[in-house]
């Protein structure tokens, strides 16, 4: 696989398909649920 020529939307299917297959769908869903968008105003 290159990752060279495949479009982000590739990679992003890709990674989540790594993941669901090394975590299962629960191990997938939790890492997931790491990463939040956050609140607040970032530039004060």
């Amino acid at each position: 696989m290159n990752t060279g020529t495949m479009t982000l939307d590739q990679i992003r299917i890709e990674g989540l398909k790594a993941l669901e297959r090394h975590l299962g769908p629960d191990g997938m869903i939790r890492f997931l649920q790491h990463f939040e968008t956050g609140w607040g105003h970032y530039t004060k």
